[in-house]
């Protein structure tokens, strides 16, 4: 159990004085992890959208119009609409591009 704890430990790159501590982190870990994910899959696919439009979209305002996204009824069927663009972003990215990039940050 020791040997699997660190090994997602080391993985994550979880730090603590201890084994124990270590794994306590992991959790943290994962969750900026995903986050991290989720960042670069944007910007990965805004320029995606760049290199075929030949649009800057850096001057597009950032983020989403109103207060709320989940309060948008359309939110939903956009991003399943979008599902194979995504794919192809995430077929085109390594999980281990996105653990080094994170940690060396």
């Amino acid at each position: 159990m020791k040997v699997a704890a660190n090994r997602v430990a080391d993985k994550v790159n979880a730090h603590g004085a201890t084994e124990e501590a270590r794994l306590d982190a992991t959790h943290t870990r994962i969750d900026e992890l995903a986050l991290h994910g989720v960042r670069e899959g944007a910007a990965l696919g805004l320029a995606a959208m760049t290199l075929q439009m030949d649009e800057d979209f850096t001057v597009q305002p950032v983020g989403f119009p109103g207060d709320d996204p989940a309060d948008d009824p359309d939110l939903h069927d956009l991003i399943d609409n979008y599902e194979e663009h995504a794919n192809a972003i995430a077929e085109f990215t390594s999980s281990d591009h996105v653990l080094n990039k994170l940690f060396h940050d």
